[in-house]
Parts: C-alpha cells; sequence; structure tokens
C-alpha cells in the first residue's frame, strides 16, 4: 500500500509547493511600503544604507534628511552650474556629479567638502555618470576610448577595462553606472546591464533594458515604466509587481537596495521594495 501510495503522495506535495508559490507571488503586488514622504521639489534623490535621504533641489543645493524627515546638513555650490546626481552608497564619502562642467564634488557625512576632481584636466573627456567605490575611489566610463575605469580621488587610473569597442560587437553607453557589493555594474538602455568585477573585468550582460536596476545576492531588480520585474537565481523566478502607484513623463525613479524613490512636482516618496 505505501507504494501504491508514494506518487500520489508526491504529487500533492507539487502541486501545494506550487500553489503556496503563486500566492507569494499574488501577495507580492501589494507589498511596497510607503516609509518617507518630503513634499519638497527636486531635480534628484537617493538614499544610503544607514535610511538617509539626500535631495537635490531646484535651488541647486543638497539636502540630507534622516528617516523622520529631519534635515540634518545642506552643501550649495553655484559654481559648477547645475548638479547632476548624487551617490551616496558610501555614506561616509559622498560623490556630487555635475556634468556641465565634467566635475565630481567629494563631501563627507556632514556634507563637508573634501575635494573636488575636474574630470577634463584629469585626461577623460567624454565621461557621461560616475560611481562611488566603497574604497573611497571612483568609477567612470570613458566613452571617447570605450574604457571602464576605476580612479583615484586625484585622476589616476588604478584599473580599466580594454577597449570595449573591440571586445563587444556593440560598445555601451553609460546611461547608468553603480557599485553594488563587490561588482560594478554599467547600465544602457538599448542593451541592458553589463557587469564587471573590481578590477574592471567583464563578468557578464544582462540583457534586460529598464529605467533603473539593482541587484544583491542573488536578486535583480529592474525598473519599468509600470512594474519592478525581481528575478531571483535560486531558484529561478521572475515576478512582476506593479509600481505603488500611477507615474507620469515627469516622474523620476531611483532604485536602492530595498529603497525605490519617485520624485515628481508634489515631492519625493520612499517605499519599501518587496
Amino acid at each position: 500500500m505505501k507504494n501504491i501510495h508514494a506518487p500520489f503522495r508526491q504529487a500533492l506535495i507539487l502541486v501545494l509547493g506550487l500553489f503556496l508559490a503563486l500566492s507569494m507571488r499574488a501577495q507580492s503586488s501589494d507589498s511596497f511600503l510607503l516609509v518617507q514622504t518630503l513634499p519638497l521639489p527636486a531635480t534628484f534623490a537617493t538614499t544610503d544604507n544607514l535610511g538617509n535621504l539626500y535631495i537635490l533641489g531646484p535651488d541647486n543645493a543638497l539636502e540630507k534628511y534622516n528617516a523622520e524627515g529631519r534635515r540634518l546638513a545642506r552643501y550649495s555650490n553655484n559654481r559648477l552650474g547645475p548638479a547632476t546626481s548624487v551617490d551616496a552608497a558610501n555614506p561616509l564619502k559622498l560623490v556630487i556629479w555635475y556634468a556641465e562642467f565634467r566635475t565630481v564634488v567629494f563631501l563627507d557625512r556632514s556634507l563637508t567638502e573634501l575635494g573636488t576632481l575636474l574630470l577634463d584636466a584629469a585626461g577623460f573627456d567624454l565621461v557621461r555618470n560616475v560611481a562611488m567605490s566603497f574604497d573611497g575611489n571612483l568609477w567612470v566610463y570613458d566613452e571617447a576610448l570605450f574604457k571602464l575605469k576605476k580612479i583615484s580621488p586625484e585622476g589616476l587610473t588604478l584599473f580599466e577595462t580594454p577597449a570595449l569597442n573591440q571586445l563587444l560587437t556593440l560598445p555601451p553607453t553609460a546611461d547608468g553606472l553603480k557599485e553594488i557589493g563587490n561588482q560594478v555594474y554599467l547600465a544602457d538602455q538599448r542593451q541592458g546591464v553589463f557587469v564587471f568585477d573590481q578590477y574592471a573585468a567583464l563578468l557578464t550582460t544582462w540583457t534586460d533594458k529598464s529605467k533603473d536596476f539593482y541587484a544583491v545576492e542573488g536578486r535583480q531588480y529592474f525598473l519599468t515604466d509600470t512594474a519592478l520585474r525581481i528575478r531571483t537565481t535560486r531558484p529561478f523566478m521572475e515576478t512582476n509587481v506593479v509600481l505603488p502607484e500611477v507615474v507620469n513623463e515627469k516622474s523620476r525613479f531611483r532604485l536602492n537596495e530595498q529603497r525605490l524613490l519617485i520624485w515628481d512636482e508634489r515631492g519625493v516618496r520612499v517605499y519599501r521594495v518587496p
């Protein structure tokens, strides 16, 4: 009798497991959680891993807020044109990128200026995005030479890729650049995401096209206009989670570790990512 019922029990376990997985996927559609709202106009916003929020305002000033919405610090610099973005992956050493003047400003956690780097003067003529490294150095993608480079705060090249136009059929453009953990991610909205190690060696390419992305230990996140696509590798599964609010052409996004930021004329909203 045991042998007769064993296949039935195995089939029942398989069906129950599939039902549980589908239930979890269905529940994830409403699993965004609004954790912070600031009714402040912003041109860019991001968070660090300590829960602080950084906002670039229309006045070109950077302001830092804690998780309760209290302003902690402010930095303003109107000599370098409009600030483009902020990288707060390392909350002890932040980077403000002034793309018009191709200048990087380094700040400490109190938003006190530590120094600047003029990429033109350092020999980097065509750079659209920069990313802070955990060790205090900087990642840039030189689109004139098609090379991803890790450079010091003084502009000295530490590591670099070979010319990617010789390795790839179509070399990437730097629509986004992030260091996450011990890997570097270069996003091209036409092709996907190119993944490199800490020594600028190309590891793999994801063909997913998205407005923004993030990755953490077996999970990859890709942001579209309407949903967040979450892919797990062990076991392999993909889930589309509808965004927590309707967005329009004025909405801007930033996807960080466990945080989705959306900002527009109404202000900045921070959601916990499922």
